[in-house]
């Protein structure tokens, strides 16, 4: 039986669940409220059948291929456990922290891209007005030094179009990338040199695996059966190297906070709190936590001091570009007015 679509189930449907309640159940949809929406249907759908009385091991096994990829894995690894259902239910609330520091980056982005767009409009249409309003012709037949400054004040201006245009594309490809192709390739937003983002975009990858091991742990396996059940779990998602990276090194002998250093999501920042967690042995569940919780926080300061900075440095580079390139129009403009008015006296 293949899953509903997401428009066939109500607010109601995920919060009044029909027939016997179950915990399991319950959590399944609490879950389904913290979803991807294309997951929601699938997650009410499951939540159904076992309110109607299927075992949750079965139910799962007999809907596995309407699953969308990402969730299917998930789910393969929850039946594993002890408690299916409330790893579920923990991987969601984890993801939707994640979702909230993802929408912050993409705020950090959009803000600048607007002011890029009003500053190039400006620009274009500056420049538009005032070759339609000089006349070359009639500059050159004032003489060279005229037309040559009218030609040289115009090619400035077109330069600093281009400019503004091609930082405007260069901002607008960042972000289309992070919208369309989503987490999955956020590491390609940064190609170029936009390291100022990459070090967010990282952070998010981390925490989001770090929480999945400490996730699997407290469900009382050990830590290198966490680490590997944490790698099948995102086997069709964008922490797939990454985890799988991870999971290897463990398998290999490497203590897990060793591993985690050595992965290209650490940097010096997050590094040395990374190494500490072989050190913390019985308490590695709580180390996990405030690790993922301290990268949180990182995330949301460099949002900060980013939204705080960039638009007033674009604001005042952009403001200077502009104006630059319109004063000269003016100081060309200003001694033809001055002759056009000492004729007519």
């Amino acid at each position: 039986m293949s899953s509903p679509s997401n428009d066939d189930f109500s607010a109601a449907d995920m919060l009044e669940p029909h027939g016997a309640l179950t915990l399991d159940a319950l959590q399944l949809r609490l879950a389904a409220q913290l979803a991807p929406a294309r997951w929601r249907g699938s997650l009410v759908d499951l939540a159904k059948r076992i309110e109607g009385g299927q075992p949750l091991e079965e139910v799962f096994a007999s809907m596995r291929s309407s699953q969308p990829a990402e969730l299917r894995c998930l789910l393969d690894e929850a039946v594993r456990v002890p408690a299916p259902s409330k790893l579920i239910l923990d991987s969601l609330r984890a993801r939707r922290t994640v979702a909230d520091h993802w929408q912050l980056v993409l705020g950090m982005i959009s803000y600048p891209l607007l002011l890029l767009a009003v500053a190039l409009i400006i620009a274009v249409t500056f420049s538009f007005a005032m070759r339609s309003m000089i006349d070359f012709q009639a500059l050159e037949n004032l003489g060279m030094t005229e037309y040559a400054r009218a030609i040289a004040v115009a090619e400035d201006q077109h330069h600093a179009i281009l400019g503004l245009g091609l930082a405007f594309g260069w901002t607008l490809l960042i972000l289309v990338t992070l919208v369309v192709a989503g987490p999955p390739w956020a590491w390609t937003a940064v190609i170029g040199g936009m390291m100022l983002i990459g070090y967010p975009l990282r952070w998010m990858r981390l925490q989001e695996i770090l929480q999945r091991f400490e996730l699997f742990m407290a469900q009382g396996i050990s830590p290198a059966a966490a680490v590997a059940a944490t790698s099948r779990s995102f086997a069709r998602s964008g922490q797939a190297p990454a985890a799988a990276a991870i999971a290897q090194r463990v398998a290999a002998g490497m203590p897990l906070g060793r591993a985690l250093s050595a992965s290209a999501l650490s940097d010096g920042l997050c590094r040395p709190a990374l190494s500490l967690l072989d050190q913390r042995g019985s308490e590695l569940p709580t180390a996990l936590a405030e690790t993922s919780s301290l990268l949180g926080r990182l995330v949301e300061q460099r949002c900060r001091v980013l939204s705080s900075v960039l638009p007033p440095f674009l604001l005042i580079l952009v403001g200077t570009i502009v104006w630059a390139a319109m004063w000269r129009y003016v100081m060309l403009l200003l001694p033809l007015l001055m002759g056009f008015v000492s004729s007519m006296v």
